[in-house]
């Protein structure tokens, strides 16, 4: 029988499927190391990120010392621009838990069903994570509500009266009320990703 361009014994040939099978299990391997890769560098800025907001706030701590009489204008800015920083965390932790949703319910049934595996005993670090999360609503929420507390603490400082200060305390409430809102989607994502995943099928007889 002749043999194909690909030196297998026809289209569709038996010999075709399990070269098959391992080059596209080589694909979803480097297409989980190019995802851990881009979870490593959201984790270094994750960290960036909480330094800024712990820069940001004493550098305003330090200017409000000297100059108190822009009171509403460093109070709101400061704590402004610290929200936004704790709405760019929640992004990438956002990012984070989509990450891990997709290497444990689309990229891991791939490998195993390409590779006919029995078992999903492989790539196991995000199923132990899924197990003992822990106090995971304490750090999803924990920001908006420090912030939501910080804005009453603020209208209370600010006790708003011109225009200046009023035009301050609503665009930080808005940032309140996004940073609250991403705290429900980081929620659902942590909870997607935590869900078990698809069971693995019987692997087919060898012919």
């Amino acid at each position: 029988m002749a043999k194909d361009t690909n030196g297998t014994e026809g289209a569709g040939g038996p010999a075709s499927v399990k070269p098959d099978r391992e080059v596209l299990a080589l694909l979803h391997v480097a297409e989980y190391n190019a995802v851990t890769t881009r979870i490593t560098y959201w984790l270094t800025l994750q960290i960036a990120i909480w330094s800024a907001v712990f820069v940001v706030a004493g550098l305003g701590a330090t200017l409000l010392g000297r100059f108190s009489t822009h009171r509403t204008l460093l109070l709101c800015g400061t704590f402004g621009i610290a929200q936004m920083l704790v709405l760019i965390w929640y992004n990438v932790t956002n990012e984070l838990f989509q990450a891990a949703r997709f290497l444990r319910h689309d990229l891991k049934p791939e490998v195993r069903d390409s590779l006919q595996l029995s078992s999903s005993a492989f790539w196991m670090y995000e199923d132990l994570t899924a197990r003992h999360r822990g106090f995971a609503p304490i750090w999803e929420w924990g920001p908006a509500g420090v912030a939501a507390a910080s804005l009453i603490i603020l209208f209370a400082t600010l006790k708003p009266s011109s225009p200046a200060a009023w035009v301050g305390f609503s665009l930080n409430a808005l940032l309140v009320a996004a940073m609250i809102g991403l705290a429900a989607v980081l929620t659902a994502s942590r909870k997607q990703a935590d869900a078990p995943p698809k069971v693995a099928p019987p692997a087919p007889p060898e012919e």
